[in-house]
């Protein structure tokens, strides 16, 4: 099923199947690539297949074609995922040595010392 081909306004049962075979495996590929966890990529291609469905009708030709569609509710289940499981820190958690970094100037002379002397060798 190709974006080439004559939309309806609703997606047939044959429609529905060429969009699983055609779109499935790419989107989850995308989204495996990015996450690097494959229970993830499941529930966020299934959610992603379940909105093209839903939003179906509201696709536009004139405006792009389905592939680029698809993939644009796929970046924008993997954002709101990510949104959804940022982490945040607990200062107090948080490393005094970490907490207590400088940029002091003899550090980094040093640091660069250390640098140039392995470029040396």
């Amino acid at each position: 099923m190709r974006s080439s081909r004559r939309r309806a306004s609703k997606l047939t049962r044959d429609d529905l199947t060429g969009l699983f075979e055609e779109y499935y495996p790419r989107v989850f590929n995308y989204l495996y690539y990015r996450t690097l966890n494959r229970a993830v990529s499941d529930d966020l291609v299934s959610t992603v297949m379940l909105n093209v469905v839903r939003s179906y009708e509201s696709f536009d030709p004139t405006k792009g074609n389905l592939e680029s569609w698809i993939f644009r509710i796929a970046r924008n289940a993997l954002f709101s995922y990510y949104r959804q499981h940022k982490e945040s820190v607990d200062v107090d958690a948080v490393s005094p040595e970490v907490l207590s970094y400088t940029d002091d100037e003899d550090v980094l002379d040093e640091q660069g010392a250390m640098v140039r002397k392995a470029l040396e060798t």
